[in-house]
């Protein structure tokens, strides 16, 4: 990995808990295709550029994998959005030990531009002014009114599958930092989950969120 002060040195990585005890179990990170995603936005500037230069954009996309992560670590829109079931988690991530584990990783914070400086980089593309070589980085382009998110995105490129999801080999008690768990889990259910990792693989910072909760976030 390159040395960049854009790059955080952790990460937050939502997921629901049957996928925390997932990664847990099989030490792995996954890895999805973005056309999974319910995003419209989501490959729109990469299908732009291979409709002007002629190129297959399901060919080009299809090797593909991301992981989606932010530098906030919790946010009250980020809970409700991610969470229908109040059952999720935030993961920290370690960046250095992640990108240590597979070589392969591409890191990128998004981007946001403002809708004149797409309408530039479409005109671009359609005078053909646009760089070739630089296709990769349309990948990591959002629309300004995901802001809020400061997402950080990971890719790997796997030519060999044909399945949406990857999964990358780690060491879970060295990637993850710690586990923060949903403020509107019943505190029990949280005891329950925090008690078994703890024992069972040895991640100590295991906390519950207190954003919902003003007497645990402000003790008196």
């Amino acid at each position: 990995m390159k040395s960049s002060k854009s790059i955080p040195k952790r990460v937050y990585r939502h997921m629901p808990v049957h996928r925390l005890w997932q990664v847990l179990a099989t030490k792995r990170l996954y890895f999805m295709h973005n056309s999974k995603w319910d995003d419209p936005f989501e490959g729109f500037l990469v299908k732009r550029y291979c409709k002007t230069f002629a190129k297959d954009y399901l060919s080009l996309n299809s090797d593909k994998f991301f992981l989606c992560c932010s530098i906030n670590q919790e946010r009250d829109h980020q809970w409700r959005n991610y969470t229908p079931n109040k059952d999720e988690v935030v993961v920290t991530l370690n960046v250095e030990v992640l990108m240590v584990a597979n070589k392969s990783i591409l890191i990128r914070r998004i981007k946001y531009p403002k809708r004149s400086r797409i309408g530039n980089l479409l005109k671009k593309m359609k005078s053909r002014a646009f760089p070739q070589h630089l296709i990769l980085e349309l990948f990591f382009i959002k629309n300004l009114a995901f802001e809020d998110e400061k997402e950080i995105r990971f890719l790997l490129q796997n030519a060999t599958t044909k399945n949406d999801i990857v999964s990358v080999k780690i060491e879970p008690e060295k990637v993850i930092k710690a586990i923060l768990f949903d403020p509107r889990m019943d505190h029990d259910t949280y005891a329950y989950h925090k008690r078994f990792i703890q024992d069972q693989f040895g991640i100590s910072k295991i906390s519950h969120s207190s954003l919902y909760d003003p007497d645990r976030r402000f003790p008196r």
